[in-house]
Formats: structure tokens, C-alpha cells, sequence
């Protein structure tokens, strides 16, 4: 299990803790510091479910709260991961849809495979670095809602001071570990959620 806590909804600066379960208990593993969305955190569309309007939407610069799958890692180099997670080596090729008309709006899709039919994508191949290692987080995919947000990733930090366009960032370091950590079959979960939430989210799991 996978958590982050925030102080509040607003917060951009948040921690992240690892938990193991261990004869049926969850054992804590270890924490580190992570960013996240610029504007904080909104309700996302993952296994919870949602009963206010504080929605997270295409472009808000909020990160989803609540309680989520993950995806397949992502680098730029070969690597095998110490639990066996699905890992892909990104290439240039390598796009994640952005544009909410598209019917690949929220997937990774490899250019030139698919017929083009968005305006605009992320490059998961990016120059800066900051998706060297990264995760998915499957927020929005489970069913795709239109304008609801897209391209969330857990992935290196600029710094951390500053906030993210809606991902979850970590040092380096601490995302390699994180890769590392996460078994193929051990199904975790991960919950964003700021900390008055979090024992209510926990006790219904």
C-alpha cells in the first residue's frame, strides 16, 4: 500500500509512506517527500467513490485524490525491475494522449501505430529527465471519462519546492526505490488523500 498524505486539499508538498502487508498486517516500510499538483489535490475518478464537487478536471493543475490502481513503470533506459513490475523503455515514439476529443484521450500510444486523431499529448521521452522513471497511476481509466483529467504519473521531481501539472514527484532516488518496492503480484493500491480522509479511506478497505 501506497500512501500520501497533505495537510490539506490546497497543499502542494505532501509524504509519502510504504506498507507491506505481513501476516494479514501491513507492516510500514519506509517514507519520503513528494510534490504534487500545483493546485493541490481534487477528487479523481479511481476505486472510491466521489459525493462532493471538488472534481478534478482536463488542465487544473490538481492532482486526483482517492484511491487508485497502478499502471506499468516507464524509463529511458533497459531495466528490470527488483519485483518484476511491467516496465517500458520509452522511446521518442512513445506519446500519452492529453486531448479529450481523441478516442486514445488518457492511454499511451506509440506513434505512427494508431491512426492521429489529437491536438495534443504528453512526450514520454522528455528532454528534461523528469520522466526518466516514472509510474502510471490509473486515475481516469476505468471507464476513460472525457475532461476529467489524463497523463497522471508518480515521476522525478524538478525539486521540491515545486509543484507538478497534476502528477506526484519524488526525488529520484526515492522513485527508483519505489520501482524497485512494488511486487508483480501483490496488487498494491495507492491513496492520495489529505490527512483528515485518510483514517475514513483506510477503515473501509
Amino acid at each position: 500500500m501506497i500512501i500520501v498524505k497533505t495537510k490539506q486539499w490546497s497543499s502542494v508538498k505532501g509524504e509519502c509512506f510504504l506498507f507491506e502487508k505481513q501476516d494479514k498486517e501491513y507492516k510500514f516500510i519506509r517514507s519520503f517527500k513528494i510534490v504534487l499538483g500545483r493546485n493541490g489535490l481534487k477528487w479523481g475518478e479511481g476505486l472510491h467513490s466521489v459525493t462532493d464537487s471538488n472534481i478534478k478536471q482536463e488542465g487544473d493543475g490538481a492532482a486526483p485524490a482517492g484511491v487508485f490502481l497502478l499502471g506499468k513503470a516507464f524509463g529511458n533506459l533497459d531495466v528490470t525491475l527488483a519485483g518484476n513490475w511491467p516496465y517500458i523503455k520509452t522511446s521518442k515514439d512513445d506519446l500519452f494522449i492529453d486531448d479529450s476529443k481523441s478516442i486514445h484521450y488518457n492511454r499511451w500510444v506509440v506513434q505512427d501505430t494508431v491512426k492521429k486523431d489529437w491536438n495534443s499529448h504528453e512526450v514520454m521521452l522528455r528532454p528534461d529527465g523528469l520522466y526518466n522513471r516514472g509510474l502510471v497511476i490509473q486515475h481516469n481509466m476505468n471507464p476513460t471519462k472525457p475532461g476529467f483529467g489524463s497523463a497522471i504519473f508518480f515521476h522525478i521531481w524538478k525539486n521540491k519546492h515545486k509543484g507538478t501539472a497534476g502528477c506526484t514527484a519524488a526525488d529520484k532516488t526515492d522513485i527508483l526505490s519505489l520501482l524497485n518496492w512494488i511486487k508483480k503480484d501483490a496488487q498494491p493500491l495507492l491513496i492520495q488523500l489529505p490527512k483528515d480522509y485518510l483514517e475514513t479511506v483506510l477503515n473501509d478497505l
